[in-house]
């Protein structure tokens, strides 16, 4: 396991870098809807391979515990 605090891998925007979603929204959207979630999509990507992957990385010793 990599140093705490380091990146096991740099992620970059997940929606601009993945072609085959794109592909895949380019089929089943119509232009108009894609133009309007364009926006959302990519700020979402962005949070996901930035804040939320270092929080996941912080949390990655941590165990799953049962509460009832």
């Amino acid at each position: 396991m990599p140093p705490k605090g380091s990146k096991i891998a740099r992620l970059e925007n997940q929606f601009t870098d993945d072609r085959v979603l794109r592909g895949y929204l380019e089929r089943v959207l119509p232009p108009d809807v894609r133009t309007d979630i364009r926006p959302e999509m990519e700020a979402l990507s962005r949070l996901a391979g930035d804040e939320l992957y270092d929080l996941q990385l912080a949390d990655r010793t941590s165990r799953p515990e049962l509460t009832q």
